[in-house]
């Protein structure tokens, strides 16, 4: 594994298992259902339908969007161009139209 993956790996995943990430998203959230409660007189349920599409939806499919569009990147196991591959449309191999290349 090459060394930069395993530091972005590593980078990404240690924040995660660490107690005080854990104890401040604990913390985070009890004060938003804590705001919400006393500002707005909301119950719980209706905090959570705050909740779940704004702070949890939205972020996670934003990172899902992101990793889903690393797979339409060119890369260097494809070596394709405009005018490569068996999909017609492209130019011929000499690099002319198909029609000039068959003058005599």
């Amino acid at each position: 594994m090459p060394l930069v993956l395993h530091d972005l790996i590593k980078a990404l995943v240690a924040p995660l298992t660490r107690p005080v990430l854990a104890g401040g998203l604990v913390v985070n959230h009890y004060l938003w259902i804590c705001y919400f409660r006393d500002a707005y007189e909301y119950r719980v349920p209706q905090i959570m339908a705050f909740f779940v599409p704004c702070v949890w939806l939205v972020p996670f499919l934003y990172f899902v969007s992101v990793s889903l569009g690393d797979n339409v990147l060119p890369s260097a196991t494809h070596s394709g161009g405009l005018g490569s591959g068996s999909m017609g449309g492209g130019m011929s191999e000499g690099g002319a139209c198909p029609s000039a290349s068959s003058a005599p």
